[in-house]
């Protein structure tokens, strides 16, 4: 049970507690067993009413834990499908959005840091052959045309906010993004050009022989900036309404995801800015919205909501963990390293301890740099350490624009 509701349930019962002694207070004598009578009476519905909204709440907590477990059984189903046709696994990460096809024997990588777009495709060859030097004919033509749909199917994606992830950013040229004619028009041409053939077979799960064959692509220069102007509008809602620098909100992002709204971590945290439904997620949820819930992967997956919840956490470091810190900068590089490892590890980089309102008093009297620097040094891991680097120095970038 949530603690706003524990404490909600101690308040009614200590004002109807209160109530009820003043009403006995002025109760004629004669009436005292009827009204005490009615003391039980009240008491007994009073703590059953309780008793029925901590169950509800327990209810909905379990329900949200069986939707959590039954995404990750599916998940693992989707893995051994997949597995079926590949000799590897690949799945979506912090950093790359991976696709399948419905019969699962197609396949876009995107990867949003590098800029990069590999289109693969399976091919059944005869398990004879040791070598594949060639595709047939028909062999090629069905790889080149299984690519395309799968190009086709990334670029016409509206599974993120009604349109694809990669919308005006990949490019067959290198510069320009595919429109739709240049995608009839010359996509077969180039994508033959560029279909790439790995010459050793490998034998699957369902025990057939295969080749892969891919398409390698690249994004056009300017794809994360595409990407982050089209949540820029959500982040600045969020960044007002939780007092939160956009900037840093920006930053955070280009960090966690690379403004993939597609990202999954092995954890697994979901989205643009990695939240985790148990902890993080469910933290966030609370402060935002004052219920109790654990938000699944379909709700992180949706950038308004997953903006939301991420700027609410960082509120909520700022006016839990660090609320008695003074200056704005410091506070900054604080939540930032929180959000990324839990305001206790902070706290042992400061005083060697994780007590983070006993570290206040000598993050005060640190100048901001000073802090930054002891931070950079002291955080218990090194991924942390990379982390504030890294959102200080995007920051810098999004704070200009």
């Amino acid at each position: 049970m949530g603690t706003s509701a524990r404490k909600l349930n101690k308040g009614i019962l200590a004002f109807l507690t209160t109530t009820l002694i003043s009403t006995a207070s002025i109760a004629a004598p004669g009436d005292d067993e009827e009204f005490r009578q009615f003391q039980q009476s009240f008491q007994n519905e009073t703590n059953s009413g309780a008793n029925s909204l901590q169950q509800e709440f327990e209810a909905s907590l379990k329900e949200d834990d069986r939707l959590l477990k039954l995404e990750e059984k599916e998940y693992q189903n989707y893995k051994r499908d997949i597995l079926k046709q590949w000799d590897e696994f690949r799945g979506s990460t912090k950093k790359e959005w991976v696709d399948y096809s419905k019969g699962k024997s197609s396949r876009s990588i995107v990867n949003f840091e590098k800029g990069k777009v590999s289109l693969e495709v399976v091919v059944p060859v005869d398990p004879k052959q040791k070598v594949i030097n060639k595709l047939s004919k028909e062999q090629r033509l069905a790889a080149l045309n299984n690519i395309k749909k799968q190009l086709e199917k990334i670029i016409n994606d509206k599974s993120v906010g009604g349109e694809s992830p990669v919308k005006n950013q990949i490019s067959l040229n290198g510069n320009k993004p595919i429109s739709r004619a240049s995608l009839d028009r010359t996509a077969r041409k180039i994508l033959n050009e560029k279909l790439e053939i790995s010459k050793k077979p490998y034998v699957a799960k369902d025990g057939k022989s295969r080749v892969k064959a891919k398409v390698n692509l690249k994004m056009v220069p300017n794809h994360l900036k595409i990407r982050a102007q089209k949540f820029a509008k959500p982040v600045n809602k969020y960044s007002r309404k939780y007092n939160v620098d956009p900037a840093l909100v920006l930053a955070i992002i280009h960090t966690e995801s690379y403004f993939n709204p597609k990202a999954r971590s092995h954890i697994p945290a979901y989205g643009l800015m990695q939240l985790v439904p148990r902890s993080g997620g469910r933290d966030a949820y609370r402060h935002a919205f004052g219920k109790d819930k654990k938000p699944n992967s379909s709700y992180l997956y949706n950038p308004e909501n997953n903006i939301q919840l991420g700027t609410a956490y960082l509120d909520l470091l700022s006016k839990r963990e660090f609320k008695n810190v003074k200056n704005s900068t410091s506070k900054m590089y604080l939540i930032t390293a929180a959000y990324n490892t839990g305001g206790g590890n902070v706290s042992k980089a400061i005083t060697g301890n994780t007590n983070i309102y006993k570290a206040s008093g000598k993050i005060n009297n640190m100048s901001p740099e000073s802090l930054y620097k002891r931070l950079e040094r002291k955080l218990p891991y090194k991924e942390t350490r990379d982390y504030i680097r890294k959102v200080r120095e995007r920051k810098k970038i999004y704070d200009s624009q």
